[in-house]
């Protein structure tokens, strides 16, 4: 009998341990792409102050820490993107009038939720239009998600290649 009442919430713990091992948000997709949405639109002018500075500076085709000295952010510009959860940026010269700016977020952004969040600045991708939302045919969780300006949000869970 005292092994019965073991057992029980040994298959409870078991259980629950299984639930939270396999890394489900607790949140909805759909309501972390709203939350990562609203979070960019409030903190917008400091991505673009970024932006500005960032591309009309030579580097290129690298990534970096926000604390690099490299980058030659402002103190304040820095500390901005730090307390929004933004600690390396990543720049690419392509064929276009400017860079294609990637930040790559974390916590405040539901990173762990995600294997790839990034929040792009590329005004010649058909993807920065405003309202526009790229879904994978085989993957619920493939996203890219138009803010307008150049602007997109990109999230992926399995890790392939975009």
């Amino acid at each position: 009998m005292a092994f019965k009442a073991i057992r029980k919430p040994a298959y409870y713990l078991v259980a629950v341990a299984s639930i939270l091992s396999c890394n489900h948000p607790l949140k909805s997709y759909d309501a972390m792409f709203r939350e990562q949405q609203e979070l960019f639109n409030e903190n917008k002018p400091v991505f673009e102050r970024t932006v500005r500075l960032l591309d009309s500076s030579p580097i290129a085709d690298t990534t970096l820490t926000i604390n690099d000295p490299y980058l030659k952010l402002p103190n304040l510009l820095a500390d901005s993107l730090r307390s929004i959860s933004i600690f390396t940026v990543s720049l690419y010269k392509k064929n276009c009038r400017s860079k294609d700016i990637w930040f790559e977020p974390d916590s405040l952004w539901f990173h762990d939720a995600f294997s790839v969040i990034q929040i792009r600045h590329d005004p010649c991708d058909e993807r920065s239009r405003k309202g526009y939302h790229w879904k994978h045919e085989q993957s619920d969780h493939k996203h890219s998600i138009g803010q307008g300006d150049g602007w997109f949000i990109y999230t992926d869970t399995d890790r392939d290649p975009f």
